[in-house]
């Protein structure tokens, strides 16, 4: 077995620990540049490490010619090994997308970055079938030296490492993000999302490395399958992750041996990608704006890093659905977005996802955007958040049973997720069961009495049940803004009567409207529960044309029941289902 921090090739041998290339023993010479980029190739051998990783990791203030560098920089690389650019034994160069290791590696035992391992922790104790798993929220080894989004991302990315195993069914990050307390017991963690095992680490960054713990437990008893502590650059964070992906294959015995069970490649090389990356997820989790700005740099990072096109895609969606941009200008960008991730990956589900919220929210076509959900669960189908979207989408279309079981499913996948039980409240709602709607968002308000979305549609199960001052104390308890809350103040001030004030609340939402804002919907509730049809048609027109995020629920919203038997009703509706059908 090689010594721990060497990798052999042919007569060649790299020392990590020294920083040498030997042959047959004896040291060559060879410049710190070309000895970090043979450490990259042979990190991740057969695969191709971009030039701008390497160039990333060389020279990470950046210098003036850092093309003309790098080719001088592999050159010397080729010339030390004996190697020839035109047939080339181990450096083969990829034109304008970087180099790839092709030589036979002598691992004999080893990982691929053993320098990354500390040795004096515990192997597997024993290998076991597991069909269930989840990936818990990585914690801060010392809470003073936390790292919010890096934690995240760790999580985030192993969950993809592992998400395609054959046999062994993987809790998105939806389900286990709320486990991320410092004190959180893993065990109860895992009875709670039902799993077999759960994978627990930790996290401590000093400057420019990273330290890792993780181990891997069996629910039912505790019993430690498998643990490990890595500890490595910042920059070789791809790598640690890699070992842990396959050390928790190996204690799970699992064989990769189909396509569909071979864990996916890492999505970026690119260190500052990633890292950007994770941030907009963090943030993105948490539906800040400030999640645009963070993928916005990881894609200009790696612009073939498809899965931070695919969260700018969400983010910048997330603008428009939530009021915090007029969506006029957001949607058109985030579509390109999604177009851009599933250009570069057509098999990534967050990428059909994407696109497909975008043909709903923003084009109205909603046949499409259901293939579209429905693509992405055939690729990652333990997902709720693409059955919750499946599940809005086939409410629109008037399927509100079909909704139900979609949101219920989607529950079930993952149950410890509050806005799948409200979500299915508001199907309810929708077909007017406003008593079992009622109950059921008490109970999801029990568990957390600050939740905006369940507050908003408890308010309105109140307002259609006659309740307006329970309404209104419901909607005065929302902080964020949520789809559909323009016109729950509006709608309440008119059916009790308050007429001057729902007008001041048209007055509001019109001037929203003059800046680009999706008003015509929720004008046109408003004028409905004041007794204007005539007004509140017209605003409908209006809500096929500004992208009103509610537009879709005209058929089942009992806000609109008073307009339903009117003729330009019926107009504004076939309006909408034409453009569905040319979708």
């Amino acid at each position: 077995m090689e010594p721990a921090g060497r990798i052999r090739f042919d007569d060649w041998t790299l020392d990590r620990s020294s920083g040498e290339l030997l042959k047959l023993g004896r040291r060559v010479r060879l410049a710190d540049q070309a000895f970090q980029i043979l450490d990259s190739l042979l990190s991740r051998p057969g695969e191709v490490i971009t030039r701008e990783y390497l160039i990333a990791r060389l020279w990470p203030q950046g210098i003036v010619e850092f093309e003309a560098s790098l080719n001088a920089a592999v050159r010397k690389l080729r010339s030390a090994l004996g190697d020839d650019a035109d047939t080339p034994r181990y450096i083969e160069t990829l034109p304008r997308k970087g180099y790839r290791f092709i030589g036979r590696i002598a691992l004999a035992g080893t990982s691929s970055r053993d320098n990354a391992r500390d040795h004096s922790v515990s192997p597997p104790e024993s290998k076991a079938n597991i069909g269930s798993l989840a990936v818990l929220p990585f914690k801060p080894l010392l809470p003073e030296s936390g790292n919010a989004a890096l934690e995240l991302g760790m999580t985030d990315t192993l969950i993809a490492r592992l998400s395609n195993l054959p046999g062994v069914t993987l809790s998105p990050l939806s389900s286990v993000r709320s486990y991320r307390a410092i004190d959180q017991d893993p065990l109860a963690a895992g009875r709670a999302l039902q799993v077999a095992a759960v994978l627990d680490g930790s996290i401590q960054t000093d400057r420019a490395r990273i330290r890792v713990s993780t181990r891997l437990l069996k629910v039912d008893d505790g019993r430690s399958l498998w643990s490990e502590q890595f500890d490595a650059p910042m920059d070789d964070i791809f790598t640690v992750q890699d070992q842990i992906a396959r050390h928790v294959v190996d204690a799970l015995a699992v064989t990769l041996t189909s396509t569909h069970g071979r864990t996916p490649r890492q999505p970026t090389l690119n260190p500052y990608a990633y890292q950007a990356y994770v941030s907009g997820l963090y943030k993105w989790q948490r539906r800040l704006p400030e999640a645009v700005q963070d993928f916005e740099e990881a894609v200009r990072a790696d612009p073939s890093y498809a899965l931070a096109w695919s969260g700018l895609a969400n983010a910048l969606a997330a603008m428009g659905v939530y009021g915090y941009s007029a969506p006029g200008q957001v949607f058109p960008q985030a579509h390109e977005a999604a177009l851009r991730a599933l250009a570069l990956d057509d098999e990534l589900a967050e990428a059909h996802d994407a696109k497909g919220h975008l043909l709903v929210q923003y084009q109205q076509r909603y046949a499409t955007g259901e293939e579209c959900y429905r693509r992405a669960i055939q690729l990652r189908d333990n997902v709720g958040e693409y059955w919750q979207r499946l599940a809005i989408v086939r409410a629109y279309q008037g399927r509100v049973a079909q909704a139900v079981a979609d949101m219920q499913h989607a529950q079930k996948l993952e149950p410890t997720r509050m806005s799948f039980n409200a979500n299915i409240a508001m199907m309810l709602y929708f077909e007017r069961e406003y008593t079992e709607a009622i109950s059921l968002l008490n109970r999801v308000l029990a568990l957390d009495s600050r939740y905006d979305h369940a507050h908003a549609l408890l308010g309105r199960c109140l307002l259609q049940s006659g309740d307006v001052a329970g309404a209104l104390r419901h909607f005065e308890l929302c902080a964020r803004p949520t789809p559909g809350r323009d016109a729950d103040f509006g709608r309440a001030y008119a059916i009790s009567g308050r007429v001057v004030e729902a007008r001041r609340e048209v007055e509001r939402l019109q001037q929203r409207g003059r800046e680009g804002f999706g008003v015509g919907y929720s004008l046109a509730t408003i004028y409905a529960a004041l007794g204007d049809y005539s007004q509140a048609c017209d605003a409908l027109e209006m809500a096929l044309r500004d992208c009103s995020q509610t537009i879709g629920f005209l058929q089942v919203d009992p806000a609109l029941d008073g307009l339903r038997d009117s003729t330009a009703f019926a107009r504004v509706a076939q309006q909408l289902y034409d453009t569905q059908r040319s979708g």
